[in-house]
């Protein structure tokens, strides 16, 4: 399902994202002290790849027709440094206590000659460590993410969310988010009548 926010103009265009110190609903908790959303840099590689793991694990649990469990990091190094130094891509951690817990990507998006929106950004991931969900982080990096599509003057943000997924769904239209398309798919089936599975081996 594809679900998308608004994201108004608000005061001038702004292209950097500030630090942002976000706390938890329960300050008290030990848990949910305060972390850091920040731009992803250099040393940030191993940490982003292994969340961007384990978000392709959960892809692969709940549909293992389509998505392989990772063999190997999603981006390599020369990959995700490029990524980082885009200026199209807003790649995102959330720091806390030295420990990076949750990590976002968006992009711009080129959308389609008929749709009356000209600028769209694109959220591509969107993961926290299991010990630290529920506690504010990924609405503090999707506030992040809405700020910097306004700095980029975009008129619609958009995300795609897998069947199963109703967590994640339940978690976007709290924040605003509205279903606004629903893609439909098949996998033919081999010869032999089996349908067709992703090749563990190929990359994702």
């Amino acid at each position: 399902m594809a679900l998308t926010g608004s994201s108004p103009p608000e005061g001038p265009p702004r292209t950097s994202v500030p630090r942002i110190s976000r706390r938890g609903s329960d300050a008290a908790n030990p848990d949910q002290r305060r972390a850091t959303i920040r731009r992803a840099e250099d040393r940030d590689y191993e940490a982003v790849c292994q969340l961007y793991g384990d978000l392709q694990y959960a892809h692969a649990n709940n549909h293992p027709q389509i998505f392989a469990p990772p063999s190997q990091p999603e981006l390599t190094k020369f990959e995700y440094r490029s990524i980082i130094r885009d200026m199209s891509v807003l790649a995102l951690v959330a720091e806390r206590d030295g420990e990076i817990i949750a990590a976002a990507q968006a992009g711009l998006a080129s959308p389609a000659v008929e749709m009356r929106v000209r600028r769209i950004v694109h959220v591509t991931h969107l993961v926290t460590v299991p010990e630290a969900r529920r506690q504010g982080h990924a609405r503090a990096l999707m506030d992040a993410v809405a700020a910097w599509a306004r700095g980029m003057n975009a008129d619609m943000i958009q995300l795609w969310v897998w069947e199963g997924n109703a967590e994640a769904e339940s978690f976007y239209r709290a924040i605003g988010y509205r279903g606004t398309a629903k893609m439909l798919a098949c996998l033919p089936q081999k010869q032999d009548g089996s349908a067709r599975r992703a090749d563990p081996d190929q990359r994702t």
